[in-house]
Formats: C-alpha cells, sequence, structure tokens
C-alpha cells in the first residue's frame, strides 16, 4: 500500500480523538483550517475523503498546538518523516521565494 494513503486511513480513523484532545471542536478546527464545519465532519465520517493537503494543514495545526499528539498514533515514525518532509519543503519554498525578492 502507498505509504501517503497507509498514513491517510489511520489519521482519519483517529481524527475525531486528535481534534478532541485538543480541545477544538469541528468549528474551530475548520476555521483554522478554512474549511467549513460540515467538511471536517463528513472527513471523520468518511464520506468525503482526506486529502493530502488537508492532512497537512491539519498536521501543522495539531503541531501548533500539541507537537506530541502525534506520538499516540500507532505509527509515529511514519507521521515524524511527514513532518520532517514539511520543514524541507517549506525551507525550499522560502529559499526560492526570496530568490525573487
Amino acid at each position: 500500500m502507498d505509504l501517503k494513503k497507509s498514513i491517510l486511513e489511520e489519521f482519519v480513523e483517529k481524527m475525531p480523538a486528535i481534534r478532541k484532545s485538543l480541545k477544538l471542536s469541528q468549528t474551530e478546527l475548520g476555521e483554522k483550517l478554512g474549511l467549513s464545519r460540515q467538511s471536517i465532519s463528513s472527513i471523520e465520517r468518511k464520506i468525503v475523503p482526506l486529502t493530502w493537503d488537508t492532512f497537512l494543514a491539519i498536521s501543522l495545526v495539531i503541531m501548533v498546538n500539541d507537537p506530541n499528539v502525534l506520538k499516540k498514533l500507532d505509527h509515529p515514525e511514519r507521521y515524524k518523516q511527514v513532518i520532517e518532509s514539511l520543514k524541507t519543503e517549506s525551507k525550499n519554498t522560502l529559499l526560492k521565494e526570496d530568490l525573487y525578492v
């Protein structure tokens, strides 16, 4: 199975518990992501698939609110790899943007 697909499937199973552990309602999480409460609810109920971009955005919200939440997942090392790649991508993007200033 594709690593991204595997991560998304595991994450969506735990998403309601993670959101609640951060003391965020569906509305509050949606506001942080630019999504509606209905969108968050649909993702959590598996009506709408969780996209990679939304997963990454949620991961950033989690890191800001409680960086230890990801350690509670079944395979935290996979999420650590994702977070590290996010940091690398962010640095590369910033460097590219700085070249155009």
